[in-house]
């Protein structure tokens, strides 16, 4: 799954990126959106800047956990408290786009897609002796990462998203060893098509399947206060790498040196 991401670009950088501009009538968020968000916890439920497929050439807000649109915006968090169990919007499979999302979300697949622009995401490694080791995803060259996704449009213009998930590829089966699933990350040309109103249903299926060349990315042990609720993890230094070999006291003492994965953690 995917809960946990990374937004340390500015606007303008995003912008000159994606080759899209902020949407004029929020011109006045630019300041907020250039702050760095080092991590991003979904179930917070922060406004994010996404690019819809009904507007192609801006950055819109966003709120991450995609609400139906039968929702009043007032009652937005009640909602999510009563989806608590079932991820609360923050993810959709891809399998079900056509099925579930379809019907639920006013057929968002054909009409409302999104991508979600990150520089990064965070999934956890379960170690035989029951201990998370969370990992930081990001490209080798440290460009964006476009995820995809769809939105609903509340009444009022509440937008809200959620992040398509896949099943995993071998990298993320291993690192993500609970989950057999993984965020729907698409390169250039998907990107373009996802966003484009007259892909074809033939091409969105494939798309859904779309599996990113994972040599392009680098995957790396992280602090394990990430995990921990007690800590502030919004900050530069939670994506540095932790070498778990040398002190093993967080990890319980598990002796990395004989394990399948060990290799994850070198």
């Amino acid at each position: 799954m995917c809960y946990n991401t990374k937004h340390t670009r500015s606007v303008k950088d995003k912008e000159i990126y994606y080759r899209v501009g902020l949407y004029p009538k929020q011109e006045d968020s630019r300041a907020a959106f250039d702050i760095p968000m080092y991590h991003n916890n979904g179930f917070l439920h922060a406004n994010q800047l996404i690019i819809p497929q009904e507007a192609p050439q801006y950055l819109i807000v966003a709120k991450w956990g995609i609400v139906p649109e039968t929702i009043e915006p007032e009652n937005v968090n009640e909602y999510y408290k009563g989806q608590r169990q079932w991820g609360e919007g923050l993810n959709a499979q891809s399998e079900k786009a056509f099925g579930h999302y379809f019907y639920n979300y006013n057929e968002a697949i054909l009409h409302r897609r999104c991508i979600i622009p990150v520089d990064g995401f965070y999934e956890s490694h379960k170690l035989p002796n029951k201990v998370s080791v969370p990992f930081h995803f990001k490209k080798k060259d440290d460009g964006p990462m476009s995820l995809a996704g769809i939105y609903s449009v509340l009444r009022g213009g509440l937008c809200t998203y959620s992040i398509f998930t896949k099943k995993a590829t071998p990298l993320f089966k291993e690192i993500h060893n609970t989950k057999n699933r993984q965020p729907l990350m698409l390169g250039e040309s998907e990107t373009k098509l996802w966003l484009d109103r007259n892909t074809s249903e033939n091409d969105l299926h494939a798309i859904l399947r779309y599996d990113y060349n994972n040599s392009e990315l680098d995957a790396y042990p992280i602090s394990r206060d990430f995990n921990r609720r007690t800590v502030d993890t919004n900050y530069p230094d939670i994506t540095n790498k932790v070498d778990y070999f040398k002190d093993t006291s967080d990890i319980k003492g598990f002796d990395l040196s004989t394990y399948k994965y060990k290799h994850l953690f070198e």
